[in-house]
């Protein structure tokens, strides 16, 4: 990992994380223990591009995120819940977290050549 503060919670959200879809139940509302990979998704582009800024990328997953959540919230979308909306969009916000801890390793292993 990363050695920082920030690689630490992000791998330990993204554990957070995977460990939703494999319990034996997995109820909408479990999901709010995706913060800690948020906030470190959050604190890894304001390092990398200032306070406000997210970055396309992050941006579109932040989205699809919010967007899963709103949806099966909504009393007309059995079908989102159906599909499993909201866990998809949950393994997309997965997969950016790993692509952090890999970019911050990376990032580790040059500054430690130079």
């Amino acid at each position: 990992n990363g050695g920082s503060a920030i690689s630490e919670v992000a791998f330990f959200g993204a554990l957070i994380v995977i460990m939703l879809p494999i319990s034996p139940v997995c109820h909408v509302h479990y999901f709010v223990f995706a913060l800690p990979l948020v906030m470190a998704l959050l604190a890894d582009a304001w390092e990398q591009h200032g306070f406000p800024q997210l970055g396309a990328g992050l941006s579109v997953v932040f989205v699809v995120n919010i967007l899963a959540h709103v949806l099966t919230a909504l009393p007309v979308s059995d079908r989102f819940k159906e599909f499993g909306a909201t866990l998809f969009a949950t393994l997309l916000l997965w997969a950016a977290g790993l692509r952090l801890l890999h970019c911050r390793a990376a990032r580790l292993e040059i500054s430690q050549l130079a």
